[in-house]
């Protein structure tokens, strides 16, 4: 299956820290792992912390998609790309688990609106309610896909698409 959605994709290229893809005015940078030794880096004891991170950026508006990433990942993070973390909206790390996203990760990217995806009723009980009360402390928007399913974000405006 996954070599068929491969073939059909086209195209497939690794990417590691520094990566930059321009489509039209949309501006893409990959900003983790680090280096292309995925797995061989100190901090990336699981999988996740070695998840693809990648800011997007069009027009004005600025977004932030972190994988899975962990604490480790995030450290990494933090230690080598702080600056370039920013953002309007950020797409909750690993579905709102309290180890993708903590108080460290939304101060330091102070996004506006933070878009959690996961499913109504999942096992592992995420959203962690420690994330939703940190980013209500914080005054930031929260949009979760088990409770508004589609979420659609023009520029830094985002919604739900179907309020259940």
């Amino acid at each position: 299956k996954l070599r068929r959605s491969l073939a059909k994709a086209g195209r497939v290229e690794a990417v590691w820290a520094g990566k930059r893809k321009q489509l039209g005015n949309l501006s893409l940078t990959v900003l983790h792992p680090e280096t292309d030794r995925v797995g061989t880096r100190p901090g990336t004891d699981t999988l996740n912390n070695n998840s693809v991170v990648v800011k997007a950026a069009y027009a004005y508006s600025q977004f932030l998609f972190p994988g899975d990433c962990e604490l480790g990942c995030w450290e990494e993070l933090f230690r080598n790309r702080r600056a370039e973390l920013r953002a309007d909206v950020l797409k909750a790390a690993h579905h709102g688990a309290q180890d993708g996203t903590n108080s460290g990760v939304l101060i330091n990217v102070r996004p506006g609106t933070l878009v959690i995806s996961c499913g109504r009723n999942n096992d592992y009980h995420h959203p962690h309610g420690v994330v939703l009360a940190l980013a209500q402390k914080l005054g930031t928007q929260v949009l979760r896909t088990d409770m508004g399913g589609s979420i659609r974000c023009v520029g830094t405006q985002c919604a739900a698409l179907s309020p259940q």
